[in-house]
């Protein structure tokens, strides 16, 4: 004889391990959709929200609470027109077709932060479990990779804009040098044209060296920045420094440059090889 009583608390057992089954997996779905590192949000048939996950409800912040609001108010409040239109028109042809639709990375001003966001994001139709159909949207937040890409193409822009203005003035205290060292060669040198060859090349090796330093400082690539060295000199040498540099482009066009400075020393407080090539440039862009 079969006894019922035993029977039936074990059928209860079963009933309850299925439960915890079922609780424990619903708790595990909701754990993933939280944890997943694309944002999720479920629509209604009324196009109401029914679930959003933690990245979803992260990028609805300004309009909480979420669950229950009208999907429409919400991206009319979040996206200006006409984009804010055509989102509707997409989930709501998307409800009507079944048609999922995946869409291009989207970058628009977000009304609610005034910012500019880009997501990638498709929205599906679904079956709900109480019965008829609603619509899952999936996205991902590009807003922050495209800041960093942002600041990457900006850094490579200030590298290269500091690489050409490197390279430019590296070929300046060239035609001096190139000049004393013709010189050098000549058959009849004096004793002072050999110690005016050794000044001009002394001076523009040192001017090259700086331009190397600033070349060779990774840190200072990156920012587009040059280290100022400012000290107390007669301002003198660093106009003959500036036209000795140009000079050789000033006689092969056979321009005539009058140099006039003041009788007495004039001290500044400067960096004297950027001052330098500053005088240098100006000459070098009449002289062209």
């Amino acid at each position: 004889m079969v006894n019922t009583s035993t029977t039936r608390v074990e059928r209860n057992a079963e009933a309850v391990a299925h439960q915890q089954i079922v609780r424990r997996s619903a708790d595990m779905l909701r754990w993933l959709i939280d944890n997943h590192p694309f944002g999720i949000y479920v629509l209604d048939a009324q196009l109401r929200f029914l679930h959003a996950s933690k990245d979803a409800r992260r990028a609805f912040a300004n309009n909480l609470p979420l669950i229950g609001c009208d999907f429409r108010e919400t991206v009319r409040r979040v996206w200006p027109e006409p984009f804010a239109t055509n989102v509707l028109a997409i989930f709501e042809r998307t409800l009507i077709t079944g048609e999922s639709y995946v869409s291009p990375v989207t970058v628009e001003r977000r009304l609610d932060l005034d910012e500019e966001q880009a997501y990638d994001w498709r929205v599906d139709r679904v079956e709900l479990p109480e019965g008829g159909h609603g619509l899952v949207c999936s996205f991902y937040d590009l807003s922050e990779r495209r800041r960093w890409e942002a600041r990457l193409e900006q850094a490579d822009r200030h590298k290269e804009q500091f690489l050409a203005t490197l390279s430019h003035e590296l070929r300046n205290p060239l035609a001096p040098i190139r000049t004393a060292a013709e010189l050098l060669e000549s058959s009849d040198l004096t004793s002072e044209h050999v110690a005016h060859a050794r000044q001009v090349i002394v001076r523009q090796v040192r001017h090259m060296a700086r331009l190397l330093d600033d070349l060779l400082d990774v840190a200072r690539i990156g920012q587009d920045k040059l280290a100022l060295q400012v000290e107390r000199g007669a301002v003198e040498p660093i106009f003959e420094e500036a036209i000795e540099a140009v000079r050789p482009l000033i006689d092969s066009l056979q321009h005539q440059l009058e140099v006039r400075l003041p009788a007495a020393r004039v001290w500044v407080e400067t960096d004297a090889v950027r001052l330098a090539q500053v005088i240098s440039n100006l000459l070098t862009n009449a002289a062209k």
